[in-house]
């Protein structure tokens, strides 16, 4: 059985159409986390807030230029 995921920002549980970012990441030195590893999971509302409270943005606005998608209808 699939282990059910929460947001570690707000505790909503997520679903594949709220499923934002999943990072697993070991601390490392200058982080009072440092050795401990780090699991986050953020929903899609709190990846948003996220990115937008950066002062330089994440978000690359043409990460997708020229590529193709392909659409299937089954």
């Amino acid at each position: 059985m699939a282990k059910k995921l929460f947001c570690n920002k707000c505790g909503k549980p997520m679903d594949d159409q709220s499923f934002g970012v999943s990072i697993i990441h070991y601390m490392g030195y200058g982080s009072k986390h440092d050795g401990d590893c780090m699991e986050l999971d953020l929903c899609v509302s709190c990846l948003d807030e996220l990115a937008d409270s950066c002062v330089i943005s994440p978000v690359d606005l043409h990460a997708m230029d020229g590529v193709q998608v392909e659409v299937s209808h089954v």
